[in-house]
């Protein structure tokens, strides 16, 4: 992912100490636990719980990130997370974007965007790869369908067949 080459060890440093002395700021827990859930695979994972394994330097955490299997949590996990950041249908972003893009609050989330950025890609691309592995689901289910009714047909042309000899 492009948006990971922003993510810096000297951002990633502020914001790993800004995570750990503001635990209850929404912005931060919300997507550093996001991205830990990716990470872990675990829908009940947290930044503070299960994350040091993962955030050691940014060289790491962008290593765990490409290596994430971005297919392993709930569809409906991700898809609370996507409204958070990006609200609904004709909205202009959930409450976590309102919250980082709050005038108030631009120069406290400035370094933390690049892991806002990814964690949106990392739930686009587990989208793409639930929708590929749903595909293939259908694909081999067809497939299976296809074989059943190749069979049936089979079997009915050899009935036939033997039918016709008492003709």
């Amino acid at each position: 992912m492009k948006e990971m080459k922003n993510i810096t060890q000297k951002n990633f440093e502020k914001i790993t100490k800004y995570a750990k002395v503001h635990s209850t700021d929404i912005v931060v827990t919300f997507v550093l636990d996001s991205m830990t859930k990716f990470l872990t695979g675990d829908s009940k994972a947290t930044f503070i719980g299960q994350g040091a394994p993962f955030y050691t330097s940014a060289e790491d955490l962008q290593l765990s990130i490409r290596k994430a299997d971005h297919g392993a949590l709930e569809k409906e996990v991700i898809e609370v997370m996507m409204q958070r950041m990006c609200g609904g249908q004709n909205s202009d972003g959930g409450d976590i974007t309102q919250e980082m893009s709050a005038e108030k609050n631009v120069k406290i989330y400035l370094d933390f965007f690049p892991y806002f950025k990814t964690l949106s890609k990392m739930c686009h691309l587990a989208m793409t790869v639930k929708k590929e592995l749903n595909t293939h689901k259908k694909i081999t289910n067809n497939e299976a369908t296809v074989k059943s009714y190749e069979l049936q047909m089979k079997t009915a042309k050899h009935v036939a067949d033997v039918l016709k000899c008492f003709e």
